[in-house]
């Protein structure tokens, strides 16, 4: 099974990122290795390794995470992550992920008990996702914050797959756990890549789309036409939600704002 990684993080002089990949097997064993990532300017880090497959005992999962070290120091930073980058593989398969550095505020539970208030830090249940069909796979994974309780996530791209900038059109997303969303797109059904895409916030009483998510049109990774059975994995920075009413989504309108390629995103209010 051949994997690849890329993170973008500045580092300092001595400073190196490592990856620690967590694979478990078919009976539910660990086994945990520390690369070394390399990079040529300090800021893109890069790592391409394999895992060698027992046939009695296949690697079923995978869930990793990032951190600093500092030769002859050790460790001296680690992600705040408390919901673990995971994915179900495959042996047959090629895995490419691009991530950025987690920073995530942590999640606490208050009890508000008598005169005393107890603070513990939540346990959070996490799922890996479905196994992706099709020959060749995208995967998305992205954290929103502060969404209202009727509100979930879906997502909106340039191509027919995901929409094609219609608000009647947008593909939800699955709750994966704590604050990450996940969506899987068969790559076999989409032309030319990369595509563009951003996230939106829908009601999920209504199945209306209430807002775009702000900044630029996120893009994909590419596929050339020699790939197949590979998976490109898109850990996205979290979806930038801001409630302004400019960015409320009402189809069938003649007045419309437009995203950044000029399609219509929704109307101006």
């Amino acid at each position: 099974m051949k994997l690849e990684f890329n993170i973008r993080y500045h580092t300092e002089w001595g400073e190196s990122v490592h990856i620690l990949i967590h694979a478990i097997n078919a009976n539910h064993r660990v086994k945990t290795t520390d690369l070394e990532m390399v990079s040529k300017d300090g800021l893109n880090w890069h790592l391409e390794s394999n895992i060698y497959e027992r046939h009695q005992h296949p690697t079923i999962a995978l869930w990793y995470s990032y951190q600093i070290e500092r030769e002859g120091i050790g460790v001296t930073r680690r992600e705040c992550n408390p919901v673990p980058r995971m994915v179900k593989v495959s042996n047959n398969k090629a895995y490419v992920f691009y991530d950025t550095w987690e920073d995530e505020p942590l999640h606490w539970d208050v009890d508000f008990n008598g005169p005393t208030v107890t603070v513990r830090l939540k346990s959070i249940p996490v799922a890996a996702p479905p196994f992706p069909t099709g020959h060749r796979t995208i995967i998305l994974h992205v954290k929103a914050f502060g969404l209202l309780p009727d509100e979930r996530i879906a997502v909106l791209g340039n191509i027919p797959t995901i929409g094609k900038w219609n608000v009647d059109r947008y593909v939800p997303m699955t709750l994966q756990g704590g604050d990450v969303w996940m969506l899987s797109i068969n790559a076999d059904m989409i032309s030319s890549f990369p595509f563009q895409y951003k996230y939106v916030i829908v009601d999920y009483r209504t199945r209306r789309m209430k807002y775009w998510e702000a900044g630029e049109n996120r893009r994909t990774g590419v596929f050339d036409d020699s790939d197949e059975d590979k998976v490109i994995v898109l850990n996205d920075t979290p979806v930038r939600i801001q409630r302004v009413k400019t960015y409320e989504a009402v189809p069938n309108t003649e007045t419309n704002m437009r995203n950044n390629d000029g399609e219509v995103n929704g109307i101006l209010r």
